[in-house]
């Protein structure tokens, strides 16, 4: 039996739940109760006012809170109701192709599907799975790619990354860097404004 546990991450504001596999192949995230249909774990979790948002990755899920409570009352108990949900053999996440795309949030990239579909962008793809993707997630981060234009490349940061006071050392320092190293060609890498 998998036991559940939690760590800190960079943003102050995010603890990263380990978990046995959610059956993820990407993360999901989760900005509202709205939005959990797919998940009854992330509904469950949402019921306490503190949520702000929850992701989901391939083994682990990432919570992050309201500035207004402590994370030394949270984490304990919060562990132990995850606990409990896998223990009834709940599931975590349930792919139901009924959903609509705003019903539940989907695992996949709102990247357009031309551009999704080009060589470039594939290979671009395939250097994030490989060698971002999994350094942020041990952080309990995760990267979307959005959009290139004019060899700008647009992402955007979820779960820990999203408000962490590095994103902007991980976005230039780390992802950026590692991307133009590959594709000497990209001038940039930008988060894609909301």
């Amino acid at each position: 039996m998998h036991k559940v546990s939690f760590e800190p991450t960079p943003n102050p504001r995010t603890y990263r739940f380990r978990l046995p596999q959610t059956g993820l192949s990407q993360s999901v995230t989760f900005h509202s109760p709205q939005e959990t249909l797919s998940s009854p774990l992330a509904k469950k979790i949402f019921s306490f006012p503190w949520v702000d948002s929850i992701m989901l990755g391939p083994d682990f899920m990432t919570i992050t809170k309201h500035d207004w409570v402590e994370w030394e009352l949270l984490a304990e108990p919060l562990t132990h109701l995850i606990q409990e949900h896998l223990d009834l053999g709940i599931p975590v996440y349930e792919n139901n192709s009924q959903l609509s795309p705003n019903e539940g949030a989907h695992p996949k990239d709102k990247s357009n599907t031309m551009e999704s579909a080009s060589p470039e962008w594939q290979e671009i793809d395939q250097v994030i799975q490989r060698d971002i993707r999994p350094i942020l997630a041990l952080d309990g981060g995760d990267i979307q790619l959005m959009k290139l234009e004019d060899q700008v490349l647009y992402v955007k940061l979820q779960g820990a990354c999203v408000g962490c006071p590095g994103t902007q050392i991980t976005l230039k320092e780390g992802i950026e860097a590692r991307l133009k190293e590959v594709f000497p060609y990209l001038k940039r890498v930008e988060l894609m404004p909301d």
